[in-house]
């Protein structure tokens, strides 16, 4: 079968019902497990601290960030307004109060895409992502000047030092199918690179890759049912495993449903698991471990009550077993896309809210109630969110990032204003 897959495709696929949610206003809708949300919370809980914007005349979207030990931040996303193809890498580090250290890019002559970043314990950058700049069989960039026309988009992975400066960029695959590569994690022989391998309309299958520390792979595996499954989040639990998340369609009647894989280091499936509630859409976008040994993770859902999309949050125990799953239509959130736990159990969110087209911000204590929601007050997407001293880091844009409207990377920071909490 033949098809033609750019990232701008894929990307409004895989956020498709953000797309929608964006034109509605968000209505109440009944939270369906059962935990039972604590209130529907007024606003003026967090407080802007920071807003800033980088980039150039073209479209340049912030995907995910860190925040390094002496609190700044590391960013990356995608750009078109540096480099040679149509989206660049885009690769930044901020100072506490947003002045822009560096930025840098990396990319060929197709299509090259930043999903995702980790710090490394000795003190490099990882990020993974997708190209179309590679040629795998020979295992090099495409030459500009050779006549070749980029291919598939394969699995990206780029390795730099705490100054942006690369020391290998690598691209891995299959040749015949497109692989969208979406989360890195970290062990100490090296990262493992999860997504999606696209095999047609009907069947997508969860493709992980594991290499070294100098990006040489070690081994390749693909999840395989007959449906639709994308891998959107991978984390190393502290049992030195690796669980991936994202949706399947295998049950629930075709309905997406949060999908959760555990394999070991060498990729051997450990459990699997099809979760969340039966009559509903639900697809979870991050993953974190929290600190009772489970996972709690962050998407949106389409209840079979509501029209409209409303933020999700999922927690699991150790073995993938739910404990909990909420929709939060009373947040404003319509696409949770980034998740953090406090040091309190507690657990911070970012998404969009459609009503305001604004970042927002909302708190969910251990067992899923909503404790409050905010908007932040920027206009904007966001996309990752972190710890940083005294509040909240995020990262997105200034638009939806779909190439219709031109956007920047946009960082903003908030800080939870204690005056208003129960």
């Amino acid at each position: 079968m033949s098809y033609s897959w750019g990232p701008k495709m894929i990307r409004i696929a895989s956020l498709i019902l953000a797309a929608v949610a964006l034109t509605m206003i968000v209505i109440a809708c009944d939270n369906y497990s059962h935990n039972s949300i604590a209130n529907t919370p007024p606003a003026d809980y967090v407080d802007l601290a920071m807003s800033r914007t980088y980039g150039g005349l073209g479209y340049d979207w912030g995907s995910s960030l860190v925040t390094t030990e002496d609190d700044e931040y590391i960013i990356t996303g995608s750009t078109t307004s540096n480099g040679y193809g149509d989206n660049t890498v885009y690769l930044a580090r901020a100072a506490s109060n947003g002045d822009l250290v560096w930025s840098t890019y990396f990319g060929g002559w197709g299509e090259d895409c930043g999903s995702d970043l980790t710090l490394t314990s000795d003190g490099f950058i990882v990020i993974a992502g997708v190209s179309s700049s590679w040629d795998l069989i020979e295992n090099v960039k495409i030459d500009p000047n050779s006549g070749k026309t980029p291919d598939d988009y394969n699995f990206y992975l780029i390795k730099t030092n705490m100054a942006g400066l690369p020391l290998w960029e690598k691209a891995y695959g299959d040749t015949g199918y497109v692989e969208w590569g979406t989360s890195v994690a970290v062990s100490p022989t090296g990262y493992l690179v999860v997504g999606y391998q696209h095999k047609s309309e009907a069947e997508e299958d969860f493709f992980f890759i594991k290499t070294d520390t100098g990006g040489n792979e070690l081994w390749r595996k693909v999840h395989e049912t007959d449906n639709v499954d994308r891998a959107y989040s991978v984390i190393r639990t502290s049992d030195g495993n690796f669980v991936a998340a994202g949706y399947s369609t295998a049950a629930g009647g075709g309905l997406p449903r949060p999908y959760l894989v555990k394999v070991d280091d060498n990729g051997n499936v450990v459990w699997e698991r099809v979760v969340g509630n039966m009559t509903s859409s639900e697809r979870i976008f991050e993953i974190i471990e929290t600190s009772d040994g489970g996972i709690a993770g962050v998407g949106t859902a389409l209840p079979a009550s509501s029209a409209v999309t409303a933020l999700y949050v999922l927690k699991t125990d150790g073995n993938g077993q739910q404990q909990w799953a909420n929709a939060y239509a009373q947040s404003g959130i319509v696409e949770g896309r980034s998740i953090l736990e406090n040091p309190d159990g507690s657990l911070i969110v970012c998404g969009q809210n459609a009503g305001q087209n604004a970042i927002q911000v909302a708190k969910l204590n251990a067992g899923g109630n909503l404790l409050w929601a905010d908007s932040s007050g920027v206009a904007g997407f966001g996309m990752s969110v972190s710890p940083c001293e005294a509040g909240y880091v995020i990262t997105g844009s200034t638009t939806y990032p779909d190439h219709r409207l031109l956007n920047d990377v946009l960082l903003i920071k908030v800080v939870e204003d204690l005056t208003n909490v129960e």
